[in-house]
């Protein structure tokens, strides 16, 4: 399944992102750059 988490540079969507990666998702990060992400994973791409 492909997951759009609209957010995602805080704990609660870094949780959601960890786990739906393990369970195999594919998933899509919107952030709108008003916080820094430090979202840091060996399968994400710029």
């Amino acid at each position: 399944m492909h997951i759009l988490i609209i957010g995602g540079s805080v704990f609660l969507e870094e949780a959601m992102i960890d786990s739906a990666l393990q369970s195999g998702h594919t998933i899509t990060v919107f952030n709108d750059g008003k916080s820094n992400p430090s979202l840091h994973h060996n399968k994400f791409s710029a």
